[in-house]
């Protein structure tokens, strides 16, 4: 088994670095001690390199714009992200559009990914509180509205709406979030703080 890189994975992880480089660690301000959320205050200047260097695109197919490349080339571009502390929402933004290329629809993928590539749009998912590391219990929950699902929770209350294309499986692994794994509890339903929902 050959556990070499391959070598656009090498120059996507060189291609970060470059971009990195001029990242001073010392000059990045700790989310900790940030006020609000902490995805109104990162590196648009970075951001806008990251995209000259195509490295927003990694994961997106060719037929988006993108490198088609694998989830290594984004952890070895992350890893040399994470040396200087690089305040830029790469995981989440790649995450979003993996997510949108595996369950999106044609007509999302077209409006998305390109975009997202390019930088144009910052792409992000939904977590729990200010730094998406808070306890369980403030965890999102989804529910099913119609043809819709609902995402309940969260440490600011929120609700979000999320459409499912015909068709398009929801959970990961395919699986409904109102259908987990055996053996394994299941989402929970909750009112978020200072909603009126009907749970029905």
């Amino acid at each position: 088994m050959d556990f070499t890189f391959s070598e656009e994975q090498q120059a996507a992880a060189e291609a970060a670095a470059g971009v990195f480089a001029d990242v001073k660690p010392d000059s990045v301000p700790s989310p900790a001690d940030t006020t609000g959320a902490v995805a109104e205050d990162f590196d648009r200047a970075l951001w806008a390199r990251l995209a000259e260097a195509d490295l927003l695109s990694l994961l997106i197919d060719e037929a988006y714009g993108g490198a088609g490349l694998d989830a290594i080339a984004l952890c070895l571009v992350l890893r040399e992200s994470a040396k200087v502390l690089a305040r830029v929402p790469l995981l989440e933004s790649s995450a979003a559009a993996a997510t949108v290329q595996a369950y999106g629809g044609e007509e999302l993928r077209s409006a998305l990914l390109a975009r997202a590539g390019r930088g144009d749009l910052v792409l992000t998912v939904a977590a729990n509180g200010r730094t998406g590391h808070d306890p369980a219990e403030l965890a999102v929950t989804a529910r099913r509205d119609g043809d819709r699902w609902v995402l309940d929770g969260g440490a600011d209350g929120r609700a979000v709406g999320v459409r499912r294309g015909p068709g398009r499986r929801t959970g990961a692994h395919g699986r409904r979030p109102d259908r987990p794994r055996a053996g394994r509890p299941g989402p929970r339903r909750r009112r978020p703080r200072g909603a009126d929902l009907d749970d029905g």
